[in-house]
């Protein structure tokens, strides 16, 4: 909760409208029974030392407003860090495009959170800014074609060239694979030395046991 306050408000949000309590918590002077169990569902779902806040809150309204206070930090200090967060986004090994966009997201929903509003064409900067290099070639395009508009907009783009390079890689793993099986089977035909030679054709004249090279036909 503390490292993702606005991803647990809007569950928790979810949560208390699918348990039609959430009225209860913007207007809890209308029924205080149900205020009251929509207070013990929120403190329900925070962790051990953040439940105070709520045991000392009068109704689910002052709870809510007192973990916002907490959590959503509308400081300086927290408005900067999720900005560098952003802005040194960078797409790990082996991450699934998916799962690195959501990471933008959260941190674009976080700022949003802490007051700050991020522009659609500054977090799709970010975003392509922090791809691995397999994506250069793509990130040269979409720049020159002013295609850095939104994350939404890229992403088709974005998951085809990633599905291009896993099947790239796919083969030439099983080029190496065949490659390697190839030359083993290879090694073992031919052995070494005299059997070696014995199954050898001479490229000059066409008869076993001798290579090219120690052919003395026709020299």
């Amino acid at each position: 909760m503390a490292g993702n306050y606005a991803v647990w408000s809007q569950r928790m949000e979810m949560l208390l409208v699918h348990k039609k309590l959430w009225k209860r918590v913007t207007e809890p002077e209308v029924d205080a029974d149900r205020s009251a169990v929509a207070k013990a569902l929120i403190g329900l779902n925070v962790t051990e030392q953040y439940l105070g806040h709520v045991i000392a809150a009068r109704n689910a309204e002052q709870a809510w407003d007192e973990l916002e206070k907490v959590f959503r930090g509308k400081t300086t200090a927290r408005k900067l860090q999720l900005k560098k967060e952003l802005m040194t986004l960078k797409q790990e090994s082996g991450e699934p495009m998916a799962k690195y966009i959501s990471r933008a997201k959260d941190l674009e929903r976080e700022l949003l959170a802490a007051g700050t509003e991020v522009k659609p064409e500054d977090l799709a900067m970010n975003v392509i800014t922090g791809l691995s290099k397999e994506f250069d070639l793509l990130v040269t395009v979409l720049v020159a074609a002013d295609a850095v508009k939104s994350v939404d907009e890229m992403l088709p783009q974005l998951q085809i060239h990633e599905q291009t390079e896993r099947l790239k890689a796919s083969s030439l793993d099983l080029d190496e694979k065949e490659s390697t099986t190839a030359v083993a089977y290879a090694a073992r035909k031919g052995g070494s030395g005299k059997g070696k030679k014995t199954s050898m054709r001479c490229h000059k004249c066409g008869e076993f046991r001798h290579f090219e090279r120690e052919c003395h036909k026709g020299s």
